[in-house]
């Protein structure tokens, strides 16, 4: 019984933290606020790396668990994809804030 809790208690935290990266990217690319508006379009690569860590978030702490006997080769791929990518969009989105390149 507590190791259901525990797994749904993890399905629903992991969800939600994904979902709430994912909704914050969106609305940081959909419609930044005037006091984002010093960033320029470094805010943009802000809020793509926000929701590249939803997506990878989910995959991780959600999927996995989900599904536990998908093909580890796809999984793998997919999970190292959005790894490299919300590592590049960290990196990109440091040097443009600290270089003022998006300005």
């Amino acid at each position: 019984m507590l190791r259901r809790i525990n797994f749904l208690a993890m399905l629903l935290l992991g969800s939600l933290w994904a979902g709430t990266l994912l909704i914050v990217g969106a609305m940081v690319v959909a419609r930044p606020s005037p006091s984002m508006a010093p960033m320029g379009h470094a805010g943009i690569a802000v809020g793509l790396t926000f929701i590249t860590a939803g997506q990878f978030v989910f995959a991780v702490v959600v999927a996995d668990r989900l599904f536990p006997m998908a093909n580890r080769v796809l999984t793998t791929r997919v999970e190292l994809g959005l790894g490299v990518t919300l590592a590049g969009g960290v990196l990109l989105s440091l040097i443009m804030l600290i270089t003022g390149a998006g300005l």
